[in-house]
């Protein structure tokens, strides 16, 4: 099952579906710089969800503040205690280290650091 928050998809940069008792976030490749992760809808979805939720960064390479902001805007709208974080690059682990998001964030059991992206990618 997909769920979709209150905004078409094409005014927003990821994608909502139903994993294994969880729901997965898939952020687009240019979510750090799309419009639309900064309206409140983009967070404001996350409300009524009552399961694990798990944001894959797989096609982020780089945390813009913008991607950040969001991310902690889950964790406080969503009343989360943690976000799960699959397939983050290791220059997204460090940046969430650096900025603090660490503490609200947890890996899932399968996660492997990838390698940097290649430039241009």
């Amino acid at each position: 099952m997909d769920l979709q928050p209150p905004l078409p998809p094409a005014l927003l940069p990821f994608t909502i579906r139903q994993g294994d008792a969880q729901l997965v976030v898939t952020l687009q490749r240019d979510a750090s710089h799309h419009y639309g992760l900064g309206e409140l809808r983009a967070i404001a979805w996350v409300r009524g969800v009552d399961q694990p939720l798990v944001v894959d960064l797989a096609q982020i390479t780089l945390l813009s503040s913008a991607l950040i902001g969001w991310m902690f805007g889950l964790i406080h709208e969503g009343k989360l205690g943690s976000l799960a974080i699959r397939h983050a690059h290791r220059r997204v682990q460090a940046q969430i280290q650096q900025v603090g998001l660490a503490r609200f964030v947890s890996y899932q059991a399968d996660e492997l650091a990838l390698a940097p992206a290649p430039l241009g990618a």
